[in-house]
């Protein structure tokens, strides 16, 4: 399990620094243990991590396939933290094929989740998806309003990554309102915010 573990970190890592194809198959070596191990938990986190690098990659049927694949994991599991994160990764992939009905049920049934449990990441994380969908069907006023939350609930959380995200959501909506100075603002603050985190 551990050598399972070290792979699908590795394939984090490799992940989180853009190295897709080396990400691709440390988490496929990982899942191939993971499997022979039968170790639930660790196949659903791994095969949600691929389903991310299959989506930065472009190629959307495998990624959703493998987080329909997490999610049933994660629900067969009872792992309503990662039930959560599946749906949203989901309604993500919906969004990047501009299936924006799907993406907001998917979403809308992920923040229901993260509600009933009071799983305030998750909750943020909603607001996060929820706002940057309005801002893609060009709702920019409810864009603004869903990203304000997640401002606020990722400063609570202390999550500064998806802090940095929301703080574009926001300047992004402001923009699209003609708020130039404020859009100004949090693109700015987001924009050190990123490069701390990159210096981390």
């Amino acid at each position: 399990a551990e050598i399972a573990f070290c792979l699908s970190t590795l394939g984090l890592l490799a992940y989180r620094t853009g190295h897709y194809h080396d990400a691709q198959l440390y988490d496929e070596a990982a899942i191939a243990m993971y499997n022979t191990l039968g170790d639930t938990h660790g196949l659903a986190s791994t095969v949600n991590n691929l389903g991310h690098v299959y989506g930065d990659l472009g190629n959307y049927a495998a990624a959703r396939q493998m987080h329909e694949e997490s999610l049933a994991r994660r629900r067969a599991n009872q792992d309503l933290y990662g039930t959560v994160y599946s749906l949203n990764n989901l309604g993500a992939v919906a969004a990047r094929c501009q299936e924006f009905a799907e993406a907001q049920q998917l979403y809308e049934e992920a923040m229901a989740l993260a509600q009933r449990i009071d799983f305030r990441p998750g909750i943020s994380l909603g607001f996060l998806n929820q706002g940057a969908l309005a801002y893609w069907r060009g709702d920019a006023a409810t864009a603004l309003g869903l990203a304000q939350q997640a401002v606020t609930v990722t400063r609570e959380v202390n999550d500064h990554r998806n802090l940095a995200w929301a703080l574009v959501n926001r300047g992004n909506a402001h923009m699209g309102l003609g708020n130039y100075a404020d859009a100004a603002h949090d693109l700015q603050e987001a924009a050190r915010l990123a490069l701390s985190l990159r210096a981390v």
